[in-house]
């Protein structure tokens, strides 16, 4: 029996992206697997990283640690 695949969403937040979170609210579904979560997915707008709500949970829960995760580089929103 075939189990349907799960899928999680992935949103640009760069303000300035007409296909930002914060403008038009437009998500990108990617499949929930190990080879899409390790991957960094780039918004078709402006080329910049795509981020899930887990991305921002985790660099969050990082930064509250003082820590860093060398491997993943996060778009700053205010430039």
């Amino acid at each position: 029996m075939n189990q349907a695949p799960s899928f999680y969403n992935l949103y640009c937040t760069n303000i300035h992206c007409d296909r930002s979170i914060h403008l038009h609210g437009v998500q990108t579904r990617a499949i929930f697997d190990i080879d899409n979560l390790t991957a960094t997915h780039i918004c078709t707008g402006c080329h910049q990283p795509l981020f899930s709500p887990m991305d921002i949970e985790i660099e969050q829960m990082i930064t509250e640690a003082g820590a860093r995760i060398p491997h993943k580089t996060y778009y700053n929103t205010g430039n």
